[in-house]
C-alpha cells in the first residue's frame, strides 16, 4: 500500500492550451462605437445607449433619460408617491 505522500508526487499531466475561439461577433455599427459583442441580444440591448427608444422624465425639473420602459415606468411611479405623500397642494 502507497503512503499518502507517495500518491501525492505522481506525475501529472500539463494542461492543455486553451484554443483559439472562433465566435462571430456582433459589432455596433454606430459611428465612433466599436463595440463587439457575442450575441445578437446584447448588441440589441447595448444599441439603446445610442438614443434609440430613450424614455425622458416630463416631470418639472426632473428631465432623467433611461433606456429600458420598465425602469423609466418605476421612476414615474416614483414620483407619482412622491406627490401624492408630500405635495399635497398638486394633487
Amino acid at each position: 500500500m502507497k503512503t499518502l505522500k507517495e500518491r501525492t508526487t505522481e506525475p501529472t499531466m500539463p494542461e492543455p492550451e486553451p484554443e483559439p475561439t472562433t465566435e462571430v461577433l456582433f459589432l455596433c455599427s454606430y459611428d465612433g462605437c466599436g463595440k463587439t459583442f457575442i450575441d445578437a441580444g446584447a448588441l440589441r440591448k447595448h444599441s439603446h445607449i445610442h438614443g434609440e427608444r430613450q424614455y425622458v422624465c416630463h416631470y418639472e425639473g426632473c428631465g432623467k433619460v433611461v433606456i429600458l420602459l420598465l425602469t423609466f415606468a418605476h421612476h414615474v411611479h416614483v414620483f407619482v408617491i412622491y406627490i401624492q405623500l408630500y405635495c399635497h397642494d398638486l394633487k
